[in-house]
């Protein structure tokens, strides 16, 4: 009796905090603007790029240099894809391995799209289903905030993110962003 009470206000005392985080992660660097994805992913990129080093990570990038603008806050985009590149980092970690990213405008979606892909283990169905969970987490370290504060992001910018991984190994992240539209 007393144990499940004792856990019961854990588990709000977390939640509680939880909520904190993300409203700030909500208000803070929440500045809307027009801009260009290739900025985040640069930024991203800077950021993370010692780890890359330091794990024998080979980078590839094709940044489209034709892409049409988004409308986000380029703070909260940088902090997605650094997101998934750690995750990549993380799950290459052992032996270094390649990651590369693209990004496209997809015409007939309107869509601007930024892919990520590692050559990981990959992930398994039964991860993958609960990968944008709160609290998910296959590392011994990890809150299993990251890509669920990340789902909220890109919902919250009008577009999806997705997981593919085959059989054979490798994950790849995809990122839908729609094109900014100009109130007219």
């Amino acid at each position: 009796e007393y144990y499940m009470q004792m856990a019961q206000q854990e588990v709000e005392r977390l939640v509680y905090i939880v909520r904190r985080m993300l409203d700030f992660y909500r208000t803070a660097s929440s500045i809307m603007e027009s801009l260009d994805v290739n900025q985040a992913v640069n930024d991203a990129l800077a950021i993370a790029n010692k780890r890359l080093e330091q794990a024998k990570i080979q980078v590839t990038a094709r940044l489209s240099n034709e892409l049409p603008t988004v409308r986000g806050s380029r703070n909260q985009l940088t902090q997605v894809f650094l997101n998934i590149i750690i995750n990549a980092v993380e799950a290459m970690e052992e032996e270094g391995g390649q990651f590369w990213i693209g990004t496209a405008y997809h015409a007939e979606r309107d869509q601007i799209v930024t892919a990520f892909r590692d050559s990981g283990p990959g992930i398994p169905p039964e991860v993958r289903e609960h990968l944008f969970e709160p609290f998910h987490t296959t590392k011994s370290t990890g809150t299993g905030l990251g890509l669920a504060i990340s789902f909220g992001i890109v919902e919250r910018h009008g577009g999806q993110i997705e997981v593919e991984s085959p059989a054979g190994g490798g994950a790849t992240f995809i990122v839908r962003l729609p094109r900014h539209k100009e109130e007219s």
